[in-house]
């Protein structure tokens, strides 16, 4: 049975919102943990913010810790298991030795900065912090120990010049394109798109931020970065630019089309393989999502080798492998595999098709 284009893309579209809805809803698991939030081991007193940190949401979900507290001095701090990408999270973790040595005064009221291309894990881990010495001073009220319960406020992101450079980029990417049409503007946006959004800050689309988005929503936790990357992926393509996001702001995207203009024989593939490739491995991708399979594909998106201090080697040299098929068969990835963009290509368009018609 043929399908028509505009059909088959809206099966996609309403079928991975349903998957993302289904996953997103999915009860969270404390991975195995069911004791309390405070418990004493020996002098030592141990907590967990499995339960009281369930709302503070890092990149793809919350960021439980575990806290041991010695003589009221932080001895060790230990992240959990968590649905954060292996690669950006790993650059976070140096935060866990932070607080190592500090009272708990001190460890709970002191600015930490988060770390450049992982502010949302970081800033999870430090509110984890946060939160875990708080729940320790009720521990301590209710067992007699002191009568006040000092609580210190949770970090908010705040704007850095990182930050702001990187907003300009993605602003710049999400507005130029529209009435700037130059070849040496787009290869200007393009290096900037690799350099500043993938390599130095780790901003882009991908189903880990879409899985977040479903499970936690839109909320004060949400960066101002990663609302813009949901307007561009999201509500382009509603006004008719259906490959806006992939074709003019995505750091990987853009890394291919550099790649594409060093010299050397291009390859032709049948525009109908490439789309039966794609929407292929997508529904098996989607399939094992669902059940549970191998939902763990998620994190390993290839866009997690831009964290090129901290990603596998694995991750890494998929990125190599993309790079280069790129030179030969244009955006390779993109046009092949991406499960991400083929969702967003898939989201329907409002605009009206009148003047198609005419055409017609």
């Amino acid at each position: 049975m043929h399908i028509s284009n505009p059909t088959r893309q809206l099966i996609i579209f309403f079928t991975g919102l349903l998957c993302l809805i289904f996953v997103g809803l999915r009860p969270a698991t404390n991975h195995g943990y069911t004791g309390d939030s405070v418990q004493a081991s020996g002098d030592t007193i141990i907590v967990n913010t499995t339960s009281i940190g369930r709302d503070i949401i890092g990149y793809s979900g919350p960021v439980p810790l575990e806290i041991r507290i010695l003589d009221n001095r932080v001895i060790g701090t230990r992240a959990l298991m968590n649905q954060e990408a292996p690669d950006f999270f790993r650059r976070a973790s140096v935060l866990l030795d932070r607080w190592d040595g500090m009272d708990v005064g001190t460890a709970q009221s002191i600015e930490v900065d988060a770390v450049s291309g992982a502010t949302y894990s970081s800033l999870a881990i430090i509110n984890n912090m946060k939160r875990g010495i708080g729940e320790y001073y009720k521990y301590l009220k209710d067992e007699g120990h002191i009568e006040g319960t000092p609580y210190g406020e949770e970090q908010k992101d705040s704007f850095s010049w990182e930050d702001m450079l990187a907003i300009i980029v993605l602003l710049a990417a999400m507005i130029l394109p529209l009435f700037w049409h130059s070849k040496a503007y787009r290869a200007t946006q393009l290096v900037a798109n690799v350099i500043i959004l993938g390599l130095w800050h780790g901003s882009f689309l991908c189903y880990s931020l879409f899985i977040a988005t479903a499970s936690h929503g839109i909320n004060d936790t949400t960066t101002a970065i990663t609302i813009l990357l949901l307007l561009a992926g999201l509500c382009y393509p509603l006004l008719g630019k259906r490959s806006f996001y992939c074709t003019n702001i995505c750091p990987l995207g853009s890394a291919q089309e550099l790649m594409a203009h060093i010299p050397a024989p291009k390859f032709s593939i049948a525009a109908k393989v490439l789309t039966f490739m794609r929407h292929a491995v997508w529904f098996i991708l989607m399939a094992v999502l669902v059940l549970g399979v191998w939902s763990e594909w998620v994190n390993y998106e290839p866009f997690g080798a831009f964290a090129l201090t901290s990603a596998g080697v694995g991750l890494i040299l998929f990125m190599v492998v993309i790079l280069i098929c790129s030179i030969f068969v244009p955006r390779a990835y993109c046009r092949c595999l991406c499960p991400t963009g083929t969702w967003l290509k898939s989201v329907p368009s409002l605009r009206s098709k009148k003047k198609y018609n005419k055409k017609a």
